[in-house]
């Protein structure tokens, strides 16, 4: 599987005329369209586990669709930009864009060494221009977002997973440096007096994505998302069988698209349906899914089922079934006798009243 061979796609394009887009900008205003640039942080599931357990087919499938999808992404817009966080169980870890300061230190040293030229032997000149040569090469693949994609997945299948919990995967941190990327990125867009719309698509394909005791800042992700005005779109393989509570949550809140298909069977045409517009076509042009009924109950940490009401710890908000001495998840003592003591003195406070018609 590492060695997954891309599929055709094109080579989005980089360069650009402001004049045709002025121009362009001022038809599309003309017609009430407005074609904004869009940056898409999507989160993919990098489980190695849950990857063996799958057929080759339907891995290379899920890949390959994905890219094509990403790459339709650049292609709408000169402006758009993507970017890939993998959620693995022993790390989250942002695969594409690669480090602004690893591309700075690289273009330096081909400076230094272009500087260099002729000042000693034709030995030292040879290793120079081959350093140089591979250099240029190393950048022009970090350009290629689908190559790096692909070399950055199969480098994190080779990390093994945590013995305590091998399937877990990272959705908090996932969704946090989602949201710090896309800040980031408008922050720079605002500076040029531009516009930048921001979107977050999960791709689940573990439905192991979150744990209780993840709940707490999963849930402030998402209402920090919903702040931001950031839509987090949610695509749940088929393979799973079930629904993932917490991404049918984010997306309800923040206004996304939640799909669970039923098959593997045109998910390259139901990311191009559903997840391609922006929020802007969602909601003045298109149709959208109504969305299917979400339920917003918390699950207890002890049993991980859904309470209606339960006991929450007041430090670290873990949430349980039943009543407890001290909380499993930050160790917290709770005087439980004390309030079994005040709900009695009520009890009799108010059997009292009850026998004297009223009077205390």
């Amino acid at each position: 599987k590492a060695a997954l061979k891309l599929p055709f796609l094109p080579t989005p394009m980089s360069s650009w005329d402001p004049g045709d887009e002025a121009s362009g900008l001022a038809d599309n205003k003309m017609l009430g369209l407005v074609n904004k640039p869009v940056l898409l942080v999507l989160i993919f599931d990098s489980n190695p586990i849950v990857w063996a357990q799958m057929k080759p087919a339907e891995f290379d499938g899920i890949l390959q669709q994905t890219l094509m999808f990403l790459n339709s992404i650049l292609l709408q817009h000169h402006s758009n930009q993507i970017a890939v966080i993998a959620s693995h169980p022993a790390k989250s870890k942002m695969i594409f864009p690669a480090s602004p300061c690893l591309k700075a230190k690289m273009e330096q040293e081909i400076k230094e060494l272009a500087a260099k030229k002729n000042k000693t032997g034709d030995e030292a000149e040879k290793s120079r221009k081959l350093r140089r040569k591979e250099l240029k090469a190393e950048l022009a693949h970090l350009a290629n977002p689908m190559r790096v994609i692909v070399q950055e997945l199969a480098a994190l299948a080779k990390i093994p997973p945590p013995s305590g919990n091998p399937k877990k995967s990272r959705l908090a941190a996932s969704l946090s440096r989602a949201l710090c990327y896309a800040r980031h990125v408008k922050r720079e867009y605002e500076k040029k007096g531009r516009f930048l719309q921001s979107r977050i698509m999960v791709i689940d394909t573990c439905g192991s994505m979150g744990a209780n005791d993840d709940y707490v800042p999963i849930m402030n992700a998402i209402f920090s998302a919903r702040n931001m005005g950031v839509q987090i779109d949610s695509l749940v393989m088929p393979m799973l069988g079930k629904d993932h509570s917490f991404l049918q949550q984010a997306s309800d809140l923040t206004k996304g698209v939640y799909k669970r298909p039923d098959n593997l069977a045109g998910l390259l045409q139901l990311m191009m349906q559903w997840y391609m517009p922006d929020g802007d076509l969602r909601d003045s042009t298109l149709i959208m899914p109504k969305p299917t009924e979400v339920d917003y109950r918390a699950n207890c940490f002890c049993h991980n089922k859904p309470q209606d009401t339960g006991w929450v710890c007041p430090v670290c908000l873990a949430i349980f079934c039943s009543a407890r001495k001290t909380c499993e998840i930050c160790s917290t003592e709770f005087d439980l006798g004390r309030n079994d003591g005040g709900r009695r003195k009520r009890k009799q406070m108010m059997d009292a009243k009850d026998q004297n018609g009223g009077r205390r």
